[in-house]
C-alpha cells in the first residue's frame, strides 16, 4: 500500500491520469441500467435491464427487462441477448467459462406472493441460449442466485440465498456445479447462529474460498452501530468447515464490501462504518492485513455529505488504486464517486456523476481500466 501513487485529475466527462483517460466509451439511453461487465476477448460482456413504470390504479408498478450484450473493444455492440420483462431484476453474476457465458440469478416474481427460484443460464459465443436450470427448495418460498465464481476444471461455483416468507436470509448455500449446470454437490455456506452477510465472494491463489462481509447478532445491533467487519476463509468443499475467521471492530458499525489479495500474502480490505444510528453519519474505510489477518495499517475516509465505497480494484500498468461507490445527502439521490488513494493513503480527486452510483470497477490484461456505472460503461484508454 505504500507503494501507491496516482493523481487524478477532474476535467468534463473524463479523468487523466498521467496523459491516460477514462472516457465514457459506451453510453445507454435513459431507464437503461448496467449491472455488471466482465472483460472478454477483444471487448467486454455487460448485463442490464430497461425499466419502465405502469400505472395501476392509485399505485405504480415498475417493470425490468434485463438483458447481455456482448461489445467488441470499440464498444460497439455484436448482440444483445433480451429476457422476458419481470417485475424484479434476475441477473446478477456473470462467467465466461467453457466457451460460452454463465449468467446467475432467478426466474423473476412468478406468482403473487413473490416467489423466486434460482437460475442459471449459459449462452453461445453468438448469444444463444444453450440450457437453463433452475435450482427449487422446496420448503423454502423463495431462492435468488447471487454469486458465482469459475474454477480452473471449468466448474463453476455458485451462491444461491434462500428466503422464508418474512423475506428474511434464512439459509445461504453453496453450489458446485459442472459445466452443464448440473449439481456436483449442494451445501450450506454458514452454520452458525450468528448472524453474517457476505458481501463478496472470492477465490484466493490456493484455491480457497474468502468471504467478507458484516456480523451482528440482529437488525438492532446492526442499526445501533453494534455490527462488526468479518473475513472468513474455508475450503470450497468443506464449506461449513473454517479454515480462519476474524471479526473486526476498529470502526463503529463496520461493514466489509469488498477485497482484494497481494502478493505478500496479506490483503486489502475495503468496507464503511456509521457512528450511532444507522446512517446517522457514513464513512469509508480501508485496512490493510497481514497474511494471518492481523491489520498493519486502517485509515477512515470521510466526505462533508455521507460516503459509501462498494468496490475497487488495483491496475498495475498505471500504479493505481481506484473506489467507486456512492455519496449521499439528506433528501437527495445518491451521487456516484470515484476516489483514488496516493502513497500516503489519502484520498484523492473524486468524480461525480449523475444521480445513482458505480457498481463495480476491475482492472485486466493490458492494464485497461473499467468502471460499470448506472447508465453507461466507462474504460481507460
Amino acid at each position: 500500500m505504500r507503494n501507491l501513487f496516482v493523481l487524478l485529475a477532474l476535467v468534463p466527462c473524463f479523468l487523466t491520469a498521467f496523459g491516460q483517460s477514462i472516457a465514457l466509451k459506451k453510453e445507454y439511453p435513459n431507464a437503461t441500467f448496467l449491472k455488471e461487465a466482465i472483460p472478454i476477448a477483444d471487448g467486454y460482456l455487460v448485463a442490464g435491464y430497461r425499466s419502465r413504470i405502469e400505472k395501476q390504479g392509485n399505485a405504480q408498478m415498475r417493470y425490468y427487462s434485463p438483458f447481455v450484450a456482448r461489445l467488441d473493444a470499440k464498444m460497439k455492440t455484436r448482440w444483445e441477448k433480451k429476457f422476458p420483462e419481470s417485475k424484479y431484476w434476475p441477473l446478477r453474476s456473470i462467467v465466461a467459462a467453457n466457451g460460452g457465458y454463465y449468467v446467475l440469478g432467478d426466474n423473476g416474481f412468478v406468482d403473487h406472493n413473490g416467489a423466486k427460484t434460482a437460475r442459471l443460464i449459459k449462452l453461445s459465443p453468438e448469444g444463444r441460449i444453450v440450457f437453463e436450470k433452475l435450482y427449487p427448495y422446496p420448503g423454502m418460498h423463495s431462492g435468488e442466485g447471487v454469486a458465482m465464481v469459475g474454477l480452473p476444471n471449468g466448474d463453476l461455483l455458485a451462491r444461491i440465498d434462500l428466503f422464508s416468507r418474512a423475506s428474511a436470509v434464512e439459509a445461504p448455500r453453496i453450489l458446485r456445479l459442472n459445466a452443464r449446470g448440473e449439481k456436483i454437490w449442494d451445501r450450506p455456506l454458514l452454520g452458525d447462529h450468528f448472524k453474517y452477510y457476505p458481501q463478496r465472494f472470492i477465490l484466493d491463489h490456493r484455491g480457497r474460498l474468502v468471504l467478507v462481509g458484516v456480523a451482528y447478532r440482529s437488525r438492532e445491533d446492526f442499526n445501533r452501530s453494534r455490527s462488526r467487519g468479518w473475513v472468513r476463509v474455508i475450503d470450497p468443499e468443506h464449506p461449513t468447515k473454517i479454515i480462519a475467521e476474524r471479526f473486526y471492530d476498529e470502526f463503529k458499525g463496520l461493514e466489509f464490501t469488498d477485497a482484494m489479495e497481494l502478493s505478500s500474502g496479506g490483503w486489502w480490505i475495503l468496507g464503511n462504518a456509521h457512528d450511532d444510528k444507522y446512517g446517522a453519519r457514513r464513512y469509508a474505510v480501508l485496512l490493510e492485513l497481514d497474511a494471518n489477518g492481523k491489520v498493519i495499517e486502517q485509515r477512515r475516509y470521510e466526505h462533508e455529505h455521507q460516503l459509501a465505497l462498494d468496490a475497487f480494484c488495483w491496475n498495475p500498468k498505471r500504479n493505481q488504486l481506484v473506489m467507486v461507490g456512492r455519496m449521499m445527502e439528506r433528501r437527495s439521490p445518491p451521487r456516484s464517486a470515484m476516489y483514488t488513494v496516493d502513497q500516503n493513503w489519502d484520498l484523492k480527486r473524486d468524480t461525480i456523476g449523475d444521480p445513482g452510483f458505480y457498481h463495480q470497477v476491475s482492472a485486466f490484461d493490458g492494464g485497461e481500466l473499467f468502471v460499470v456505472k448506472q447508465k453507461g460503461l466507462m474504460v481507460m484508454e
